[in-house]
């Protein structure tokens, strides 16, 4: 693993209900959803480990008591730690990384808990510097919706929208959110103070990228581009068919 200690802890946001997978959600939450007989929590817990990861912070919420038994059973020697959500069917996942503010304002890696990947997607990070805060991503025109992210010609995000049926015609220096994010404890603490203002005002039905798409110029944000290696974000049906027949390919 990389050599940097605050990469030791792992922040997952698996509170939410995954009301576009029904009707599988309504006797599973979302990241017990399997993909090659392998489920999305399992999977993520795996390739924390392997990275070297020692304490997982769960913010759970829909069938929370199942999915901490499942995260305890495939904890890989990790320590596994709950933080449960009481709004989770009120609230965004902005609210959920409110509960773990003060994990991340120490910096750890953050995971939104629908994404299946390979084990290479986390070792993009170890030959990076780890004096600043990377955002896993891949190439925007791929995928053409979803959180686009776009920088400026070193890397550095300046911009972010949610893309939803009109993506832009230029594509140049625009990537696709994978999800994943490594934070340096200085955009931590940082973005811990952020989620607690909006909180405070109100604002807590939001993507946690919306907070963040507030204050780029203080974040100290880079694009890590995953290109490549193979990744979904696994929010319907089709990414489930998607996502069987990538990681079948990768046998």
């Amino acid at each position: 693993m990389t050599d940097s200690a605050f990469w030791d802890k792992a922040i997952l946001l698996v509170a939410g209900k995954g009301e576009r997978l029904k009707p599988r959600t309504d006797h599973l939450p979302k990241p017990m959803t399997e993909i090659g007989g392998v489920t999305i929590l399992q999977n993520a817990l795996a390739n924390l480990a392997a990275f070297g990861v020692q304490q997982v912070y769960l913010v759970t919420g829909y069938m929370h008591e199942a999915l901490m038994a499942h995260a305890r059973e495939y904890a890989s020697g990790m320590q596994i730690h709950e933080i449960y959500s009481s709004e989770y069917d009120r609230t965004n996942n902005m609210y959920s990384l409110w509960l773990a503010r003060d994990i991340l304002a120490g910096g750890c890696l953050l995971l939104e808990g629908d994404v299946f990947f390979a084990a290479d997607v986390l070792t993009a990070l170890i030959d990076v510097p780890a004096d600043r805060s990377y955002w896993l991503a891949d190439d925007f025109a791929r995928f053409r919706d979803g959180c686009m992210l776009q920088t400026d010609a070193n890397g550095v995000i300046e911009r972010l929208r949610i893309v939803r049926g009109d993506p832009p015609d230029d594509f140049s220096h625009c990537y696709k959110s994978a999800g994943i994010l490594a934070i340096h404890p200085e955009t931590g603490r940082a973005f811990s103070r952020w989620l607690d203002e909006d909180v405070r005002r109100g604002r807590v039905q939001v993507y946690y990228d919306l907070v963040l798409a507030d204050h780029l110029a203080e974040a100290r944000l880079s694009v890590l581009d995953i290109g490549g290696r193979k990744w979904l974000e696994i929010d319907d049906e089709a990414d489930l068919r998607r996502a069987e027949a990538l990681f079948a390919a990768a046998e």
